[in-house]
Order: structure tokens, then C-alpha cells, then sequence
């Protein structure tokens, strides 16, 4: 179990185990922007995924949660599944939520499970499970768990790699908490260049929030050492980073990353959608069509790695295909929940071992 272990910037930097400076790299002219679509058509049933949005609410001791349901929309047959109220638990502690394999793992008064098609009752891991034998440092939290060991936090300190028994590895560029992006077994994707901003009160959404804005964007491999970097997108006021394991920014795959970038005027907590490519062809973030939306906006990967899902215009769930541009879209209201995870459309029953290397 995951818990049990533990347009137009460019990217101006790739370099292995120790990370050379970066200067200060002109950004390469935007590419335009994308006219909003007024009629795409339908998520197409070939996608083969459902996706869960999941509120998160507040358990007080001794008192039941509340909050508001939770949605599950199957692609397959567009229409909406089911709801179901979890008493998933929001408080000072990360991760709210993992998925491993074909299940959920989360906070709920203690630690407990639940199949991610929200078929069955949840099954409660107490302390005396054996998936739990590994002692932190000190002071330390975790983050994810990793190829390379577990990406954990420690106190006053910056993200760093450990295995049980050996020294901290601090992650390149010094990145902290609340700078982190996303990670899967081999990535970790993090801002650095970070300064604090807040909406001000006048702004429509999110009155007073605070969220930061970060010049560069690092994706870490952390079997290589190799660290890609993206200067934020000229045009934007830089990188807004969701946080660990609230966020699926990381497709199937790592062959991809999505990432929001905060648009001017700053305070009024409005942010744009941005693709990056990991792997072979252009490294230029390419922007989303119809993507604004406001601060803490999820997104998610189909289960297959191929369509990003993300909030579009109305507040709706729209649906796009980087590899031909293809947008799609559906009635459903999205992306503004605490939690958003993909998998197959179909029978869930079978829940074998297929966790990832997320242990």
C-alpha cells in the first residue's frame, strides 16, 4: 500500500545526479491562445474511464462527518453511477487519499480502505496492521513512496529521498511542501523560484486564500538523477502547485505532466491549464484549450494515460487528447473537489494485487 511505505515557457535545464545553476533563460514566444470551443462534443465512450470526485469534510471526535456527496461518472456510459458520503477526513496530515491498485486508501478516524468503484463497505487497517512496520525520522512526514526509497518531509527541512537505515537525501533545487506538484514511483515534480500570494477580497472566488506562484517547474527522476525544468509560461505570473497527492498532474506513464499557471492580474486567483510532454518530442508547455478556471481546480489522467480531464467553461467536465488536440466535454459539474482519481470503466470487481510500485 502506498501509505504502507511510507503557452510557451521552455525547458531550459536536464542534468543528472547534481544539478548545474540555471541562469536566467529568455522564454521563447507563446504560442496562442486557444479560441474558446462553444459546442465539443461528447467525451467519447472509448476513453473507458471513471472518475471519482471526492469532497473532503471535517471529522470532529466523536461527532459523525459530513459534507457533500461524492461523484462518480463512468465515460463508458455517460452518466453518473452513484454517490456515496465517505467519511473521508481533511486535517494537518498528507495523504488525505491514495490509490493503489483498484483501491482507495484514506483517512477516516484511523486509517481505512474501500474498493474505487465504492462497492462494499470500507475495510479499517488498525495499528497492528503488518503493512505498518517502518519508523519515520524523527519529526518527519510522508509523502510517497518512490523507486528510490520514500519521499518523505522532514521537519524544518526540504524534501528528501530515505530509505530505513541510510542518511536524507535532499531532492534537487531544495523544493518544500507546499511546493509539490505530484509523484509517481519514478518522478517527483515540485516548483522552486516560489513566492506567497493571496486573493484579495475583492476577487470572486476564494476571498483571502493563500497559494503560491513559482517561477520554475522541476520534474525529478529520481532513478536517474535527472531533473527536467519549465520556466513558467510567458504570459503567466508562474506555476501554481497543488500539493502532494491531491492533484493527478503525472500521467500513466510519466510520459506527460499538466500543471496550472496563474494568470494576471495575481489576486484574483485565476489559473490556466498547461501540458508538458516528458519523454520524446517538444519539452514547450502547450496550453489547454478553455482551461481557466479558479485556484485549486483538480485535474486527472483517463486510466489509459491518453485524455486529460479538467475543469472547462460553465464549471463542467471537459476532456482533452494532447497527442491530436481533440477536446471533448460533458454535463457533469467539476473539477473543484479535494480529491480526483481515475481508473477502468467496467467491472471492478476483480481486485487483485495490481498495486504500482507505490508500496
Amino acid at each position: 500500500m502506498a501509505v504502507a511505505a511510507a503557452t510557451g515557457g521552455t525547458m531550459v535545464s536536464e542534468s543528472r545526479s547534481q544539478p548545474r545553476r540555471v541562469g536566467h533563460p529568455q522564454p521563447r514566444p507563446s504560442s496562442p491562445a486557444s479560441s474558446p470551443l462553444a459546442s465539443p462534443g461528447p467525451i467519447p465512450r472509448s476513453v473507458d474511464t471513471t472518475l471519482l470526485m471526492w469532497p473532503a469534510v471535517v471529522c470532529n471526535p466523536g461527532a459523525p462527518c459530513g459534507g457533500g456527496p461524492t461523484v462518480v461518472y463512468d465515460m463508458r456510459s455517460r452518466r453518473q453511477v452513484g454517490k456515496y458520503v465517505p467519511n473521508i477526513s481533511e486535517g494537518d496530515y498528507q495523504p488525505l487519499l491514495v490509490q493503489t491498485g483498484r483501491w482507495l486508501v484514506y483517512v477516516d478516524n484511523g486509517t481505512a480502505a474501500i474498493r474505487d468503484d465504492l462497492a462494499g463497505n470500507p475495510r479499517v487497517l488498525d495499528k497492528t496492521t503488518p503493512f505498518f512496520p517502518i519508523k519515520l525520522p524523527k519529526g518527519s512526514q510522508l509523502v510517497a513512496g518512490t523507486d528510490a526509497g520514500l519521499l518523505i518531509w522532514p521537519r524544518n527541512g526540504v524534501l528528501a529521498l530515505w530509505n530505513p537505515g541510510g542518511a536524507l537525501r535532499p531532492l534537487p533545487y531544495a523544493p518544500l511542501w507546499g511546493h509539490g506538484v505530484d509523484a509517481s514511483a519514478r518522478l517527483v515534480a515540485y516548483g522552486t523560484g516560489c513566492a506567497a500570494d493571496v486573493t484579495s477580497a475583492r476577487a470572486a472566488y476564494q476571498a483571502n486564500a493563500g497559494y503560491e506562484v513559482c517561477r520554475m517547474l522541476r520534474v525529478f527522476d529520481v532513478v536517474s538523477g535527472t531533473v527536467r525544468s519549465f520556466l513558467a509560461p510567458s504570459g503567466t505570473a508562474g506555476w501554481v502547485p497543488g500539493e502532494f497527492n491531491l492533484v493527478r498532474a503525472i500521467a500513466p506513464g510519466d510520459s506527460m505532466i499538466a500543471a496550472y499557471a496563474a494568470t494576471r492580474p495575481l489576486g484574483q486567483g485565476r489559473v490556466r491549464l498547461f501540458v508538458m510532454r516528458l519523454t520524446t518530442g517538444t519539452h514547450r508547455p502547450v496550453q489547454v484549450p478553455s482551461s481557466a478556471a479558479h485556484l485549486f481546480a483538480r485535474t486527472a489522467w483517463s486510466a489509459h494515460g491518453s485524455w486529460l480531464f479538467y475543469q472547462g467553461p460553465g464549471g463542467h467536465l471537459w476532456a482533452y487528447q494532447v497527442t491530436s488536440g481533440k477536446v471533448t466535454a460533458s454535463g457533469t459539474a467539476c473539477c473543484q473537489f479535494t480529491v480526483m482519481v481515475a481508473y477502468p470503466s467496467g467491472d471492478s470487481s476483480v481486485h487483485g494485487s495490481r498495486a504500482g510500485a507505490h508500496r
